[in-house]
């Protein structure tokens, strides 16, 4: 009991605390609290599978999402080192399974966005094939195979020189997928749009570069040379994808769910900010490139006065917005509804402040305040001139990241107590809405809070 009371002690304090800079957003004690919320969705109850959210109606997210799941295990991995490699071993086993499933739709097994908790694949109607979920768990596994630095145990359980199906290995087997289809239109990170996608092609691409780097350890150079070549021609898509002004577009040769794109013709997505933060890598479009600066900054000129919730977080004194994943958005968090215009989601907006972290560490580490006519506009929005001062900029960039997190905090402790943390906010009133204990809101806001650990 007395533990109980301690912890609703916390969260009337957090709902009365606002508006400080001169703290982290999260203290030690509160992101222990949402990283055992955590962990209550990996290897629970289903022997190494990840569950999306415990809710198993309205909506029903009970399910081992490919794409959630790998980036949830890289944010486990990175945040806790040593200490996840049994939940990685578990995943690992669950993974090797999974792919050698049976597929009952009628695609590879390596195609499919989800998996019952059973291991058995999802055999209901939905958006398939998404590509981006083998790339992301190659990229998952193959950060395990260097972090656990065990040549027997990464030949014998995840990466083989053969090509004779399971035989490979998951990294391996996972590679060999993106390598032979990253030409092919999938549907998209948030199951909406069939087509080629800026954030699936990032992830490939990233997860071809980690892989041709472990083939050439391993002595497969047949493997290296082939994933980079398929590298170059992703790389040259992915160019595609920048206007050549001022923001990376998200999808082109849209295929199917075309009929529905209100709210994408504008093509700004918070698909390219996670695509970067996910999948981008020095000097090609990473988190602190000039065009996802910019892009991150059209993205909030639309979103900033869509959202009531934004006003009145601001006449608190909160700094930085919060941001859904495009506008209009006519997903409620339980249904589809034309009329519905959206409403801020937590990992897309812990995911923006984790850019104003990274770009501050860019400027921490360069000694240089970098601005131009590309990324002029984001700059300016902290207040930041072409002659700023390195530790004014440095300051004012985290300031505002903290602004985004504070907000999420405020909401997070205000309407869910025990920092449950759950997929939405309503654009008006900033109650939770959608799924419960959303691992992948979780996991965005435990990697800014390691990115912005990293700077100070």
């Amino acid at each position: 009991m007395m533990l109980k009371l301690v912890l609703m002690a916390v969260v009337v304090v957090m709902c009365q605390e606002a508006q400080s800079t001169a703290t982290p957003p999260f203290n030690k004690t509160e992101v222990a609290l949402f990283e055992k919320n955590f962990l209550a969705n990996i290897n629970t109850q289903c022997h190494g599978c990840v569950v999306a959210s415990p809710s198993k109606s309205s909506p029903d997210y009970y399910y081992h999402w490919v794409r959630d799941a790998a980036i949830s295990m890289n944010v486990l991995l990175s945040a806790k080192g040593a200490a996840a490699f049994d939940d990685m071993k578990a995943y690992v086993t669950w993974v090797r399974a999974a792919q050698g499933k049976k597929d009952p739709n009628g695609i590879d097994t390596l195609g499919e966005p989800k998996f019952y908790t059973s291991g058995d694949v999802y055999d209901k109607p939905w958006g398939r094939p998404q590509n981006d979920g083998p790339a992301l768990r190659a990229i998952a596994l193959i950060n395990f195979a260097a972090a656990y630095n065990n040549e027997t145990y990464t030949r014998e359980t995840l990466y083989s020189t053969s090509l004779n199906g399971t035989d490979m290995g998951p990294i391996k087997r996972d590679l060999e997928y993106v390598s032979h289809h990253w030409t092919d239109k999938s549907f998209d990170l948030w199951e909406e749009v069939k087509g080629h996608h800026f954030f699936t092609l990032m992830v490939q691409r990233k997860a071809l570069i980690l892989g041709a780097d472990l083939a050439r350890d391993l002595n497969d150079t047949g493997a290296a040379t082939f994933y980079n070549s398929q590298v170059d021609g992703i790389s040259k898509m992915i160019r595609t994808f920048w206007d050549g002004s001022s923001m990376v577009k998200t999808t082109f040769d849209c295929e199917a769910g075309c009929e529905n794109l209100d709210g994408k013709e504008n093509n700004l997505d918070s698909a390219q900010h996670l695509g970067a933060l996910y999948g981008g890598t020095e000097g090609f479009f990473s988190a602190t490139s000039d065009e996802i600066l910019s892009t991150v900054e059209q993205m909030q000129q639309v979103m900033k006065d869509s959202y009531g919730i934004n006003g009145e977080d601001s006449k608190k004194g909160f700094s930085g917005t919060t941001i859904g994943r495009y506008y209009p958005d006519h997903y409620t968090g339980t249904s589809t509804d034309a009329s519905f215009k959206g409403q801020p989601w937590f990992l897309t907006s812990a995911a923006l402040a984790e850019v104003y972290y990274r770009t501050a560490g860019m400027v921490q580490d360069a000694g240089a305040v970098k601005v131009n006519q590309v990324t002029q506009a984001f700059y300016e929005r902290v207040g930041i001139q072409g002659d700023t001062n390195n530790s004014d900029a440095f300051d004012k960039l985290v300031a505002y990241g903290d602004g985004i997190m504070k907000r999420l905090r405020y909401h997070i402790g205000c309407d869910a107590g025990y920092f449950h943390v759950g997929e939405q906010f309503d654009a008006e009133y900033g109650t939770q809405k959608g799924a419960n204990d959303l691992t992948w809101s979780y996991g965005t806001l435990i990697s800014a809070m390691g990115a912005r650990d990293a700077i100070h």
